[in-house]
């Protein structure tokens, strides 16, 4: 590696190890730059692999966070993402956090810590949400989830990269009962059911009989492009069942408070039912809208609508029941 970059990695590790300010600090800047002057790649690959090493939080945070700053303009998240994650533990494993049926108090973080992480987190997030693969890995490795679960309540920046592991992306398959209509979606970062639901609802308003929005308050919240405030609510316009159980049954069904991984796969294919509704009312609030993450907002998209041939096979592959036919339908409340 050309030493004039080795030289410039190691002055900008200098100045973050004696960090000293509230705020970026000029000399981190300066140095920065110029990294930003050198072959910017194995620059910022290397910083990364040494970003462990720097022993003050706030200055391992701000370096953290240019690493994900140049991820946001374009530079490969593979190169830097799993290094600045190692280092981002680093600092979580020097919190001390006791189970909640301690009668041990939890002693306070430190301060320094705690402003290091986020500014970590806001890196990691930028990273994860620019990988799939490297978001994969991260939740392949359950060791490593636990260490930001046990954190999270205590740091901001654990919190966001926790709610990234929390979400749920993937395509599926909806088939609406009654009309024997059906569509393909796809979908991004939900991490309950109810979120879910608000959002496909809507886009579904004209596309599926009985597809009711929810109120532009409420919608606009649930997307992310207002913050949640009380009052938000929305209901459910269909019995979201699972495609294992061929009748409508409060046992089989897709439960709101869980997460769409819970949704049965059939045929290598994610498949969710519409029924008409069992219970008399099944309502949630917009706490199930948040945390957004503003860097990976939540969507759902219909990419095709099913053919009467593709709906048939479903039908009998699922040995489905319409509402005439399926003789425990009934309602709760008559």
């Amino acid at each position: 590696m050309d030493p004039t970059i080795e030289a410039a990695v190691a002055m900008a590790l200098s100045v973050a190890n004696r960090y000293d300010s509230d705020d970026f600090d000029p000399a981190l800047i300066a140095e920065l730059n110029s990294l930003s002057e050198k072959q910017l790649g194995p620059a910022r690959k290397l910083l990364a692999e040494q970003l462990s090493e720097v022993t003050d939080p706030i200055g391992a945070g701000y370096l953290a966070v240019w690493l994900g700053g140049e991820v946001e303009e374009g530079s490969d998240p593979g190169e830097t993402g799993w290094a600045v994650l190692q280092a981002m533990l680093r600092w979580t494993r020097t919190i001390v956090t006791v189970d909640d049926d301690s009668d041990v108090e939890e002693p306070e973080p430190d301060p320094s810590v705690i402003e290091g992480l986020q500014n970590f987190g806001r890196s990691v997030v930028a990273h994860l949400t620019r990988s799939q693969e490297l978001c994969e890995r991260l939740k392949s490795d359950r060791a490593k989830q636990e260490e930001i679960y046990r954190i999270d309540h205590l740091s901001y920046g654990c919190m966001w990269v926790a709610e990234i592991l929390r979400h749920s992306s993937g395509e599926m398959t909806i088939l609406h009962i009654e009309s024997r209509k059906g569509v393909r979606i796809r979908y991004e970062n939900f991490g309950n059911a109810f979120h879910f639901f608000t959002v496909l609802q809507s886009t579904l308003k004209g596309v599926i009989p009985g597809a009711k929005p929810a109120s532009p308050n409420t919608l606009n919240a649930a997307l992310g492009k207002t913050e949640v405030s009380q009052g938000l609510s929305d209901g459910s316009c269909w019995h979201y069942g699972q495609p294992t159980c061929n009748e409508p049954d409060l046992a089989a069904s897709v439960w709101g408070e869980g997460t769409l991984d819970e949704i049965q796969i059939v045929d290598d294919t994610q498949v969710m039912l519409l029924w008409p509704p069992i219970v008399e009312s099944r309502t949630w609030d917009g706490g199930f809208f948040g945390p957004i993450i503003h860097a990976a907002l939540p969507q759902v998209e219909v990419v095709g609508t099913l053919s009467s041939e593709e709906v048939d096979h479903w039908f009998e592959r699922l040995n489905l029941k319409s509402r005439k036919e399926a003789k425990s339908f009934w309602q709760f409340w008559k």
